[in-house]
């Protein structure tokens, strides 16, 4: 299963959404094929550091995250796991 195409444009709308240092995003859909209630779409890890997430919870954060990807969860986008950090926290 190859999402190389899927990450390139997650990444750059995480780019327009967020100031970011960083953003690394992983496929872990080979790890998840046949699971129950997939409907096909990816399994990602995303790693994003930005100092839009300064001073925001973690659950503030990932709403954040998820308002830019509407429209990719839960079509594209099965499953997200979310690490987000601000500059100060690394």
């Amino acid at each position: 299963m190859n999402n190389d195409q899927l990450i390139s444009e997650v990444t750059e709308l995480l780019s327009k959404c967020f100031n970011t240092t960083r953003i690394e995003i992983i496929d872990d859909s080979k790890n998840h094929v046949g699971h129950s209630g997939n409907s096909g779409g990816a399994h990602l890890n995303l790693e994003i550091v930005s100092i839009d997430f300064e001073e925001l919870s973690r659950i503030e954060r990932h709403k954040l995250i998820y308002k830019c990807l509407d429209g990719f969860i839960p079509v594209k986008i099965h499953a997200l796991k979310v690490l987000a950090f601000s500059p100060s926290e690394l």
